[in-house]
Protein backbone atom coordinates (compact mmCIF):
# COMPACT_ATOMS: atom_id res chain seq x y z
CA UNK A 1 0.00 0.00 0.00
CA UNK A 2 0.89 3.35 -0.57
CA UNK A 3 2.19 5.16 2.46
CA UNK A 4 -0.32 8.02 4.02
CA UNK A 5 -0.40 11.64 2.61
CA UNK A 6 0.26 14.20 4.57
CA UNK A 7 0.56 17.59 4.71
CA UNK A 8 3.77 19.87 4.37
CA UNK A 9 3.15 21.47 7.36
CA UNK A 10 4.86 19.54 10.30
CA UNK A 11 8.46 19.40 10.24
CA UNK A 12 10.44 16.80 12.20
CA UNK A 13 13.77 17.92 11.17
CA UNK A 14 17.04 17.26 8.83
CA UNK A 15 15.93 13.94 7.06
CA UNK A 16 19.51 14.51 4.56
CA UNK A 17 22.51 15.88 5.37
CA UNK A 18 26.13 16.55 4.04
CA UNK A 19 29.48 17.28 5.61
CA UNK A 20 32.79 18.79 3.86
CA UNK A 21 31.53 16.87 0.72
CA UNK A 22 34.66 17.10 -1.97
CA UNK A 23 34.79 15.58 -4.88
CA UNK A 24 38.07 15.38 -7.26
CA UNK A 25 38.13 13.58 -10.82
CA UNK A 26 41.21 12.74 -12.84
CA UNK A 27 41.30 15.53 -15.39
CA UNK A 28 42.40 13.90 -18.36
CA UNK A 29 44.57 14.49 -21.30
CA UNK A 30 48.33 13.50 -21.30
CA UNK A 31 49.06 16.81 -18.51
CA UNK A 32 47.14 14.39 -15.94
CA UNK A 33 46.48 16.14 -13.16
CA UNK A 34 42.59 16.40 -11.53
CA UNK A 35 39.57 18.65 -11.39
CA UNK A 36 37.57 19.31 -8.27
CA UNK A 37 33.69 19.47 -8.73
CA UNK A 38 33.01 19.71 -5.21
CA UNK A 39 35.11 21.68 -2.49
CA UNK A 40 33.65 20.97 0.78
CA UNK A 41 30.17 21.44 0.65
CA UNK A 42 27.81 20.84 3.82
CA UNK A 43 24.24 21.20 3.63
CA UNK A 44 20.85 19.71 5.73
CA UNK A 45 17.45 19.33 4.21
CA UNK A 46 14.71 19.60 6.52
CA UNK A 47 11.51 17.28 6.16
CA UNK A 48 8.75 18.38 4.10
CA UNK A 49 10.89 21.37 3.17
CA UNK A 50 12.31 22.01 -0.51
CA UNK A 51 16.13 23.30 -0.64
CA UNK A 52 17.12 24.90 -4.02
CA UNK A 53 20.27 24.66 -5.48
CA UNK A 54 21.37 27.30 -7.99
CA UNK A 55 24.54 28.59 -10.43
CA UNK A 56 26.27 28.48 -13.50
CA UNK A 57 27.00 25.32 -15.43
CA UNK A 58 30.28 23.34 -14.15
CA UNK A 59 29.51 24.83 -10.60
CA UNK A 60 28.92 21.02 -9.11
CA UNK A 61 25.38 20.46 -8.59
CA UNK A 62 24.78 17.72 -10.78
CA UNK A 63 27.75 15.51 -9.03
CA UNK A 64 26.21 16.72 -5.85
CA UNK A 65 23.11 15.47 -6.58
CA UNK A 66 25.13 12.30 -7.78
CA UNK A 67 27.03 11.64 -4.70
CA UNK A 68 23.58 12.46 -2.62
CA UNK A 69 21.66 9.69 -4.20
CA UNK A 70 24.77 7.44 -3.76
CA UNK A 71 25.46 6.82 -7.30
CA UNK A 72 28.74 8.07 -6.91
CA UNK A 73 31.33 8.08 -3.60
CA UNK A 74 32.98 11.27 -2.33
CA UNK A 75 36.54 11.99 -2.36
CA UNK A 76 35.98 13.31 1.14
CA UNK A 77 33.43 14.19 3.31
CA UNK A 78 29.83 12.38 4.39
CA UNK A 79 25.97 12.11 3.46
CA UNK A 80 24.04 11.16 6.20
CA UNK A 81 20.15 10.03 5.67
CA UNK A 82 17.83 10.20 8.64
CA UNK A 83 20.93 10.46 10.90
CA UNK A 84 22.69 7.15 9.68
CA UNK A 85 25.93 7.21 6.77
CA UNK A 86 24.23 7.01 3.22
CA UNK A 87 26.80 4.14 3.06
CA UNK A 88 25.29 2.07 5.58
CA UNK A 89 21.90 1.40 3.19
CA UNK A 90 21.57 -1.51 1.23
CA UNK A 91 20.87 -0.34 -2.32
CA UNK A 92 17.12 -1.54 -2.35
CA UNK A 93 16.39 0.37 0.94
CA UNK A 94 18.39 3.50 0.01
CA UNK A 95 16.04 3.75 -3.61
CA UNK A 96 13.25 3.06 -1.65
CA UNK A 97 14.05 6.56 0.49
CA UNK A 98 15.90 8.81 -2.07
CA UNK A 99 15.15 9.22 -5.65
CA UNK A 100 16.74 10.94 -8.36
CA UNK A 101 14.75 12.74 -11.15
CA UNK A 102 17.32 13.97 -14.07
CA UNK A 103 17.30 16.84 -16.76
CA UNK A 104 16.71 14.63 -19.63
CA UNK A 105 13.58 11.78 -19.09
CA UNK A 106 14.76 10.23 -22.18
CA UNK A 107 18.22 9.10 -21.22
CA UNK A 108 16.55 7.70 -18.18
CA UNK A 109 13.62 5.83 -19.29
CA UNK A 110 14.06 2.19 -20.79
CA UNK A 111 13.11 2.59 -24.51
CA UNK A 112 11.47 -0.76 -25.07
CA UNK A 113 9.42 -0.44 -21.98
CA UNK A 114 6.05 0.89 -21.90
CA UNK A 115 5.47 3.79 -19.35
CA UNK A 116 3.43 1.07 -17.72
CA UNK A 117 5.75 -1.62 -17.56
CA UNK A 118 8.34 1.08 -16.15
CA UNK A 119 6.05 1.50 -13.09
CA UNK A 120 5.43 -2.11 -12.68
CA UNK A 121 9.21 -2.93 -12.58
CA UNK A 122 9.75 -0.66 -10.05
CA UNK A 123 6.56 -2.17 -7.64
CA UNK A 124 7.50 -5.22 -8.02
CA UNK A 125 11.00 -4.97 -7.04
CA UNK A 126 10.58 -2.79 -4.28
CA UNK A 127 7.62 -4.88 -3.26
CA UNK A 128 5.73 -2.01 -3.10
CA UNK A 129 2.06 -4.35 -4.17
CA UNK A 130 1.50 -8.07 -3.89
CA UNK A 131 1.66 -9.49 -7.60
CA UNK A 132 1.00 -7.75 -11.16
CA UNK A 133 -2.75 -7.50 -10.57
CA UNK A 134 -2.07 -4.95 -8.02
CA UNK A 135 0.05 -3.19 -9.69
CA UNK A 136 -2.09 -2.55 -12.53
CA UNK A 137 -4.36 -0.42 -10.27
CA UNK A 138 -1.41 1.21 -8.92
CA UNK A 139 0.18 1.84 -11.90
CA UNK A 140 -2.96 3.69 -13.23
CA UNK A 141 -2.66 5.93 -10.17
CA UNK A 142 0.32 6.96 -10.32
CA UNK A 143 -0.28 8.12 -13.86
CA UNK A 144 -2.88 9.87 -12.62
CA UNK A 145 -1.16 11.30 -10.09
CA UNK A 146 1.16 13.12 -12.33
CA UNK A 147 -1.89 14.27 -14.63
CA UNK A 148 -1.20 11.67 -17.67
CA UNK A 149 -3.62 9.00 -16.83
CA UNK A 150 -4.32 5.00 -17.87
CA UNK A 151 -4.07 5.94 -21.51
CA UNK A 152 -0.64 6.47 -21.76
CA UNK A 153 0.24 3.19 -20.10
CA UNK A 154 1.25 1.37 -23.55
CA UNK A 155 3.29 4.30 -24.85
CA UNK A 156 6.53 3.82 -25.64
CA UNK A 157 8.95 6.49 -24.40
CA UNK A 158 9.34 7.61 -28.12
CA UNK A 159 5.76 8.02 -28.21
CA UNK A 160 5.75 10.86 -25.60
CA UNK A 161 7.09 14.48 -25.74
CA UNK A 162 9.27 16.34 -23.30
CA UNK A 163 7.13 17.15 -20.98
CA UNK A 164 5.11 13.50 -20.33
CA UNK A 165 8.42 11.70 -20.52
CA UNK A 166 9.26 13.66 -17.68
CA UNK A 167 6.27 13.30 -16.06
CA UNK A 168 6.88 9.27 -16.72
CA UNK A 169 10.11 9.66 -15.12
CA UNK A 170 8.96 11.43 -12.06
CA UNK A 171 6.11 8.79 -11.84
CA UNK A 172 8.54 5.79 -11.87
CA UNK A 173 10.44 7.65 -9.27
CA UNK A 174 7.29 7.66 -6.76
CA UNK A 175 6.49 4.18 -7.31
CA UNK A 176 9.25 3.58 -4.67
CA UNK A 177 7.75 5.77 -1.92
CA UNK A 178 10.62 7.73 -1.10
CA UNK A 179 10.77 9.76 1.10
CA UNK A 180 13.04 12.74 -0.67
CA UNK A 181 13.47 13.57 -4.05
CA UNK A 182 16.85 15.07 -5.56
CA UNK A 183 15.89 17.47 -9.24
CA UNK A 184 18.53 17.77 -11.28
CA UNK A 185 17.64 20.56 -13.67
CA UNK A 186 13.87 18.75 -14.64
CA UNK A 187 12.73 21.30 -16.39
CA UNK A 188 15.81 22.69 -18.28
CA UNK A 189 15.08 20.83 -21.34
CA UNK A 190 11.83 21.72 -21.71
CA UNK A 191 9.70 24.82 -23.33
CA UNK A 192 8.22 27.02 -20.82
CA UNK A 193 4.54 26.19 -21.14
CA UNK A 194 5.24 22.15 -20.12
CA UNK A 195 7.91 23.63 -18.00
CA UNK A 196 5.23 25.11 -15.74
CA UNK A 197 3.02 22.44 -15.68
CA UNK A 198 5.83 20.13 -14.73
CA UNK A 199 7.17 23.21 -11.81
CA UNK A 200 2.79 23.44 -10.73
CA UNK A 201 2.81 19.49 -10.72
CA UNK A 202 5.88 18.94 -8.42
CA UNK A 203 4.66 21.64 -6.16
CA UNK A 204 1.62 19.50 -5.44
CA UNK A 205 2.68 16.61 -5.19
CA UNK A 206 4.96 17.89 -2.10
CA UNK A 207 2.36 18.96 -0.58
CA UNK A 208 -0.21 15.91 -1.03
CA UNK A 209 2.58 13.33 -0.18
CA UNK A 210 5.18 15.27 2.56
CA UNK A 211 7.78 14.66 0.22
CA UNK A 212 11.33 16.75 0.37
CA UNK A 213 12.55 18.15 -2.13
CA UNK A 214 16.36 19.11 -3.25
CA UNK A 215 15.57 20.67 -6.34
CA UNK A 216 18.74 21.91 -8.45
CA UNK A 217 18.01 24.82 -11.35
CA UNK A 218 19.24 27.67 -13.24
CA UNK A 219 15.95 29.00 -13.69
CA UNK A 220 15.36 31.79 -11.11
CA UNK A 221 11.83 31.42 -11.55
CA UNK A 222 11.40 27.98 -10.96
CA UNK A 223 13.57 28.26 -7.65
CA UNK A 224 11.84 31.19 -6.39
CA UNK A 225 8.31 28.69 -7.11
CA UNK A 226 9.98 25.80 -5.26
CA UNK A 227 12.15 26.77 -2.96
CA UNK A 228 12.34 27.55 1.08
CA UNK A 229 15.50 28.19 1.09
CA UNK A 230 18.17 28.55 -1.90
CA UNK A 231 21.54 27.63 -1.72
CA UNK A 232 23.86 29.72 -4.45
CA UNK A 233 26.92 27.48 -5.32
CA UNK A 234 30.82 28.67 -7.08
CA UNK A 235 33.49 26.72 -8.07
CA UNK A 236 32.08 23.83 -6.03
CA UNK A 237 30.99 25.64 -2.77
CA UNK A 238 28.18 27.62 -1.62
CA UNK A 239 28.65 31.08 -2.00
CA UNK A 240 25.40 31.90 -0.29
CA UNK A 241 22.48 30.58 1.30
CA UNK A 242 19.26 31.56 3.17
CA UNK A 243 15.39 31.88 3.32
CA UNK A 244 14.21 32.58 -0.76
CA UNK A 245 12.82 36.02 -0.13
CA UNK A 246 16.37 37.30 1.83
CA UNK A 247 18.48 35.58 -1.32
CA UNK A 248 16.36 36.39 -3.86
CA UNK A 249 15.27 40.30 -2.50
CA UNK A 250 18.66 41.37 -0.51
CA UNK A 251 21.45 39.34 -2.33
CA UNK A 252 24.57 39.56 0.09
CA UNK A 253 27.30 37.71 -2.12
CA UNK A 254 28.67 40.02 -5.52
CA UNK A 255 27.75 36.63 -7.28
CA UNK A 256 24.36 36.17 -6.61
CA UNK A 257 23.22 39.45 -7.53
CA UNK A 258 25.29 38.73 -10.73
CA UNK A 259 23.09 35.63 -11.46
CA UNK A 260 19.97 38.03 -10.27
CA UNK A 261 21.11 40.29 -13.19
CA UNK A 262 21.63 37.95 -15.50
CA UNK A 263 18.11 37.43 -15.34
CA UNK A 264 16.48 39.39 -18.53
CA UNK A 265 13.82 42.36 -17.87
CA UNK A 266 12.49 44.48 -21.14
CA UNK A 267 12.99 48.25 -20.49
CA UNK A 268 11.09 50.58 -21.92
CA UNK A 269 14.04 52.43 -24.52
CA UNK A 270 16.07 48.89 -24.84
CA UNK A 271 19.09 50.70 -23.41
CA UNK A 272 22.57 48.93 -22.04
CA UNK A 273 25.64 50.45 -23.45
CA UNK A 274 28.98 50.72 -21.41
CA UNK A 275 32.24 49.47 -22.48
CA UNK A 276 32.46 47.63 -19.26
CA UNK A 277 29.36 47.29 -18.20
CA UNK A 278 27.95 43.86 -17.56
CA UNK A 279 24.44 42.12 -16.59
CA UNK A 280 26.11 38.83 -16.31
CA UNK A 281 28.49 36.38 -15.09
CA UNK A 282 31.04 35.97 -17.78
CA UNK A 283 34.38 34.31 -18.70
CA UNK A 284 36.23 31.45 -17.36
CA UNK A 285 36.57 31.42 -13.15
CA UNK A 286 40.17 31.41 -11.68
CA UNK A 287 42.18 28.98 -10.66
CA UNK A 288 41.92 27.70 -7.42
CA UNK A 289 44.54 29.03 -5.02
CA UNK A 290 45.09 30.81 -1.50
CA UNK A 291 42.55 33.96 -2.17
CA UNK A 292 38.84 33.93 -2.51
CA UNK A 293 38.15 32.19 -5.87
CA UNK A 294 35.39 34.84 -7.20
CA UNK A 295 38.50 37.50 -6.92
CA UNK A 296 38.80 37.55 -10.58
CA UNK A 297 35.27 38.77 -11.10
CA UNK A 298 34.20 40.65 -8.42
CA UNK A 299 33.61 43.84 -7.67
CA UNK A 300 33.99 44.26 -4.27
CA UNK A 301 36.95 42.97 -3.47
CA UNK A 302 39.93 44.31 -1.29
CA UNK A 303 43.32 42.96 -0.13
CA UNK A 304 42.56 40.41 1.79
CA UNK A 305 40.75 38.68 -0.71
CA UNK A 306 43.86 37.79 -2.83
CA UNK A 307 45.24 35.83 0.09
CA UNK A 308 41.99 34.76 2.10
CA UNK A 309 39.34 32.30 1.05
CA UNK A 310 36.40 33.61 2.85
CA UNK A 311 34.19 30.98 4.74
CA UNK A 312 30.16 30.76 4.56
CA UNK A 313 29.37 32.46 7.68
CA UNK A 314 26.37 33.74 8.81
CA UNK A 315 26.13 37.52 8.19
CA UNK A 316 21.80 37.84 8.51
CA UNK A 317 19.92 35.64 10.80
CA UNK A 318 19.53 32.28 8.77
CA UNK A 319 21.09 34.11 6.06
CA UNK A 320 24.83 33.06 5.11
CA UNK A 321 27.49 34.55 2.36
CA UNK A 322 31.21 33.52 2.29
CA UNK A 323 32.21 37.10 1.41
CA UNK A 324 34.23 39.06 3.46
CA UNK A 325 32.03 42.15 2.58
CA UNK A 326 28.85 40.96 2.17
CA UNK A 327 26.99 43.07 4.88
CA UNK A 328 28.74 46.17 2.62
CA UNK A 329 26.93 45.24 -0.96
CA UNK A 330 26.25 48.31 -1.81
CA UNK A 331 22.27 48.67 -3.11
CA UNK A 332 21.07 49.43 -6.16
CA UNK A 333 20.35 52.91 -6.69
CA UNK A 334 17.30 54.57 -8.11
CA UNK A 335 16.86 53.71 -11.79
CA UNK A 336 14.12 55.76 -12.47
CA UNK A 337 15.91 59.77 -12.71
CA UNK A 338 17.28 60.83 -15.60
CA UNK A 339 20.44 59.99 -15.66
CA UNK A 340 21.49 62.58 -18.10
CA UNK A 341 20.55 65.53 -16.10
CA UNK A 342 23.26 64.30 -13.56
CA UNK A 343 26.19 64.43 -16.06
CA UNK A 344 28.95 67.48 -14.77
CA UNK A 345 32.30 67.40 -15.63
CA UNK A 346 34.75 65.27 -13.20
CA UNK A 347 36.15 66.91 -10.24
CA UNK A 348 39.22 65.66 -8.08
CA UNK A 349 37.04 64.78 -5.53
CA UNK A 350 35.02 62.18 -7.54
CA UNK A 351 38.26 59.85 -8.36
CA UNK A 352 37.68 57.93 -5.45
CA UNK A 353 34.09 56.90 -6.70
CA UNK A 354 35.51 56.58 -10.35
CA UNK A 355 37.68 53.66 -9.01
CA UNK A 356 35.20 51.82 -7.62
CA UNK A 357 33.31 51.71 -10.85
CA UNK A 358 36.12 51.29 -13.12
CA UNK A 359 37.43 48.40 -11.37
CA UNK A 360 33.71 46.68 -10.52
CA UNK A 361 33.11 47.19 -14.53
CA UNK A 362 36.38 45.61 -15.31
CA UNK A 363 35.82 42.86 -13.17
CA UNK A 364 32.57 41.93 -14.08
CA UNK A 365 32.60 42.30 -17.57
CA UNK A 366 36.01 40.95 -18.90
CA UNK A 367 36.66 37.84 -17.55
CA UNK A 368 37.54 35.69 -20.96
CA UNK A 369 38.50 39.21 -22.52
CA UNK A 370 41.89 40.21 -21.00
CA UNK A 371 43.89 37.60 -19.10
CA UNK A 372 42.91 36.64 -15.08
CA UNK A 373 45.77 38.27 -14.01
CA UNK A 374 45.60 41.56 -15.26
CA UNK A 375 41.49 41.41 -13.16
CA UNK A 376 43.50 40.26 -10.04
CA UNK A 377 46.27 42.93 -9.97
CA UNK A 378 43.44 45.98 -10.39
CA UNK A 379 43.90 48.01 -7.25
CA UNK A 380 41.47 50.34 -6.08
CA UNK A 381 43.69 53.05 -4.98
CA UNK A 382 46.81 52.88 -8.06
CA UNK A 383 43.42 53.49 -10.22
CA UNK A 384 42.05 56.46 -8.08
CA UNK A 385 45.53 57.99 -8.52
CA UNK A 386 45.67 57.71 -12.04
CA UNK A 387 42.15 58.82 -12.60
CA UNK A 388 42.96 61.80 -10.30
CA UNK A 389 45.51 62.64 -13.06
CA UNK A 390 43.71 62.63 -15.45
CA UNK A 391 41.04 65.00 -14.03
CA UNK A 392 43.81 67.40 -13.18
CA UNK A 393 45.11 67.46 -16.61
CA UNK A 394 47.76 65.15 -16.55
CA UNK A 395 49.56 64.08 -19.86
CA UNK A 396 48.86 61.51 -21.81
CA UNK A 397 51.03 61.40 -24.80
CA UNK A 398 49.36 62.01 -27.64
CA UNK A 399 46.18 62.59 -26.17
CA UNK A 400 43.87 65.35 -24.89
CA UNK A 401 40.98 64.68 -23.41
CA UNK A 402 38.09 65.77 -20.81
CA UNK A 403 36.35 63.09 -18.07
CA UNK A 404 32.28 63.72 -17.38
CA UNK A 405 30.62 61.64 -14.45
CA UNK A 406 27.14 60.61 -14.57
CA UNK A 407 25.91 61.25 -11.01
CA UNK A 408 22.73 60.28 -9.25
CA UNK A 409 21.03 61.07 -5.97
CA UNK A 410 24.84 62.09 -4.88
CA UNK A 411 26.75 58.99 -6.05
CA UNK A 412 29.10 58.84 -9.09
CA UNK A 413 27.59 55.82 -11.25
CA UNK A 414 29.24 56.08 -14.65
CA UNK A 415 31.90 58.33 -16.11
CA UNK A 416 33.36 58.48 -19.84
CA UNK A 417 36.32 60.55 -21.52
CA UNK A 418 36.59 62.17 -24.89
CA UNK A 419 38.62 64.37 -26.60
CA UNK A 420 40.99 64.20 -29.64
CA UNK A 421 43.94 61.43 -30.33
CA UNK A 422 47.12 62.04 -32.58
CA UNK A 423 45.91 59.69 -36.31
CA UNK A 424 42.21 60.02 -35.38
CA UNK A 425 41.01 62.67 -37.67
CA UNK A 426 37.70 63.24 -35.81
CA UNK A 427 37.06 63.32 -31.76
CA UNK A 428 38.00 59.91 -29.71
CA UNK A 429 36.36 58.79 -26.80
CA UNK A 430 38.44 56.74 -24.77
CA UNK A 431 36.43 54.93 -22.37
CA UNK A 432 33.19 55.01 -21.14
CA UNK A 433 32.27 52.53 -17.70
CA UNK A 434 29.47 52.05 -15.50
CA UNK A 435 29.03 50.24 -12.74
CA UNK A 436 27.56 46.73 -12.96
CA UNK A 437 24.49 47.67 -10.64
CA UNK A 438 23.51 50.62 -12.97
CA UNK A 439 23.94 48.56 -16.47
CA UNK A 440 20.64 48.10 -18.34
CA UNK A 441 19.48 51.25 -17.47
CA UNK A 442 20.18 53.97 -19.65
CA UNK A 443 22.91 55.24 -18.13
CA UNK A 444 26.01 54.04 -20.68
CA UNK A 445 23.76 55.44 -23.99
CA UNK A 446 23.10 58.80 -21.79
CA UNK A 447 27.45 59.21 -21.33
CA UNK A 448 27.79 58.13 -24.88
CA UNK A 449 25.53 60.65 -26.47
CA UNK A 450 26.70 63.46 -24.31
CA UNK A 451 30.24 62.89 -25.26
CA UNK A 452 29.17 62.81 -29.05
CA UNK A 453 27.42 66.47 -28.56
CA UNK A 454 30.43 67.42 -26.42
CA UNK A 455 32.67 66.57 -29.76
CA UNK A 456 30.26 68.13 -32.19
CA UNK A 457 30.21 71.29 -30.17
CA UNK A 458 33.94 71.09 -30.78
CA UNK A 459 33.85 70.66 -34.38
CA UNK A 460 34.41 67.05 -34.94
CA UNK A 461 32.20 65.69 -37.93
CA UNK A 462 33.16 61.71 -36.73
CA UNK A 463 34.23 60.12 -33.76
CA UNK A 464 36.15 56.89 -33.23
CA UNK A 465 36.88 54.39 -30.31
CA UNK A 466 38.58 50.87 -29.82
CA UNK A 467 37.05 48.13 -28.19
CA UNK A 468 38.17 44.79 -27.47
CA UNK A 469 37.52 42.20 -29.99
CA UNK A 470 36.82 39.81 -27.53
CA UNK A 471 34.11 41.81 -26.03
CA UNK A 472 31.15 40.84 -28.63
CA UNK A 473 28.78 41.74 -26.31
CA UNK A 474 30.19 45.71 -26.05
CA UNK A 475 31.32 45.52 -30.39
CA UNK A 476 26.81 44.96 -30.65
CA UNK A 477 26.20 47.62 -28.37
CA UNK A 478 27.76 50.23 -30.08
CA UNK A 479 26.65 49.05 -33.73
CA UNK A 480 23.20 49.67 -31.81
CA UNK A 481 24.16 53.21 -31.20
CA UNK A 482 25.54 53.54 -35.29
CA UNK A 483 29.53 52.81 -34.83
CA UNK A 484 31.17 50.17 -37.72
CA UNK A 485 34.22 48.55 -37.89
CA UNK A 486 36.81 50.13 -40.28
CA UNK A 487 38.82 47.03 -40.43
CA UNK A 488 41.95 48.04 -38.58
CA UNK A 489 43.10 46.66 -35.22
CA UNK A 490 46.00 47.01 -32.65
CA UNK A 491 47.10 45.33 -29.97
CA UNK A 492 46.81 46.67 -26.23
CA UNK A 493 50.46 44.97 -24.66
CA UNK A 494 49.80 45.94 -21.35
CA UNK A 495 46.44 43.92 -21.51
CA UNK A 496 47.37 41.44 -23.97
CA UNK A 497 44.70 41.68 -26.04
CA UNK A 498 43.57 42.79 -29.32
CA UNK A 499 41.12 45.50 -30.04
CA UNK A 500 39.03 47.10 -33.02
CA UNK A 501 38.39 50.09 -34.34
CA UNK A 502 34.88 51.65 -34.63
CA UNK A 503 33.50 54.96 -36.16
CA UNK A 504 30.50 56.83 -36.47
CA UNK A 505 30.31 59.64 -38.78
CA UNK A 506 27.98 62.54 -37.35
CA UNK A 507 24.97 63.02 -40.24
Amino acid sequence: MPRARIGVAALTGPVLGATGLAKVYPAGGYAGGVKTALAGVSLTLEEGSCLGVVGESGCGKSTLARLLVGLERPTAGTVTLQGRPLASYPRPDLARRLQLVSQDPFSSLNPRLTAGRALTEVLLVHRRVAGKKQAAGRVTELLDMVSLGSRFTDRLPHELSGGQAQRVAIARALAAEPQILILDEPTSALDVSVRAGIVNLLAGLRAELSLSYLFISHDMAVIRQLSDRIGVMYQGRFTERGPWQAVLSAPLHPYTRALLAAVPEPHPDGSLLATAAADEPAGAPAEAGTGCPYLPRCPISIGRCRTEDPPLAVIAPEHEAACFRAGEVPASIDVDADPAAGIRTAAATDADAMAEVFVAAWRQAYPGVVPDAVLTALDHDRTARWLAGLIDGRPEGNAVGQTDVAVRDGQVIGFVRYGTRTGEPGGYVFGLYVHPAQAGHGTGRSLLSHAEQRLREQGSDTVSLHVFEANERARRLYAKAGYTPDGSTRVEPEYEATEVRLVKVFS
